[in-house]
């Protein structure tokens, strides 16, 4: 092998290396950055399942001390309950997605069915604090399962 054919090689592995080494690094840079991206939205879609959680508990626990607090005239517990009823689903919806156990998921939403179904006269039934003790059961029964 001469000089000539040498340098040519040299030259040849030059020139590929110019071509191929920028293409490599930009795809191993790609990779890389989507690898980094994957898990900043894993974390971000943990961080925000958390929140949600968080925020149904304060709702939950909110609701619970509201209820179980309140001295309401005959007739007021059942109407405040049926008034905060749309708060309590909507909070509640937030967060059904959330579950990746099913039995917590079923008690979940077993939980909140009995919530939505209970009516004012139900709450009402009795003046012994029995519908008292029947929500206050129900709320924390939805709390335990989350």
């Amino acid at each position: 092998m001469s000089q000539a054919d040498i340098f040519l090689c040299g030259g040849i592995i030059i020139l590929i290396g110019w071509l191929v080494i920028p293409r490599i690094s930009n795809r191993l840079t790609a990779d890389r950055e989507r690898q980094r991206n994957m898990e900043t939205r894993e974390h971000a879609a943990a961080d925000a399942k958390a929140t949600r959680n968080r925020e149904f508990l304060v709702f939950m626990e909110k609701w619970k001390a509201q209820f179980d607090g309140f001295n309401f005239c005959v007739g007021g517990r059942g109407v405040h309950y049926q008034n905060t009823l749309p708060d309590f689903l909507a909070e509640a919806r937030k967060i059904d997605g959330d579950f990746t156990d099913s039995v917590r998921q079923d008690a979940f939403k077993a939980g909140r069915d009995r919530l939505a179904t209970l009516t004012p006269n139900a709450i009402e039934e009795a003046y012994d604090n029995k519908g008292k003790k029947l929500v206050l059961k129900a709320i924390q029964d939805v709390i335990d399962a989350v």
